[in-house]
């Protein structure tokens, strides 16, 4: 009977530690989890900062397009 005790007491211990081990590894696959995400985040806020950029030099490059034609029209009165 005493050793029956013994024996389901280290059963348990083993039990409590693989507990324990199972708890730090689903506490570290969250940090882990977290990092992505925030990590993720960041990474789309880059590419909207990017978009907003590409529009403005495709405005950009629109007007300086119509002043480049502008000049032209403005060039060719002056050709003989």
């Amino acid at each position: 009977m005493i050793s029956t005790i013994t024996e389901l007491s280290g059963k348990i211990s083993e039990i409590s530690k693989d507990k324990d081990y199972v708890i730090m590894s689903i506490e570290n696959i969250s940090a882990i989890s977290e990092e992505a995400a925030a990590t993720s985040e960041k990474v789309s806020a880059s590419m909207e900062e990017q978009e907003a950029s590409f529009g403005i030099i495709n405005g950009s490059a629109k007007k300086l397009k119509a002043i480049v034609a502008e000049l032209n029209s403005v060039v060719e009165k002056f050709k003989l």
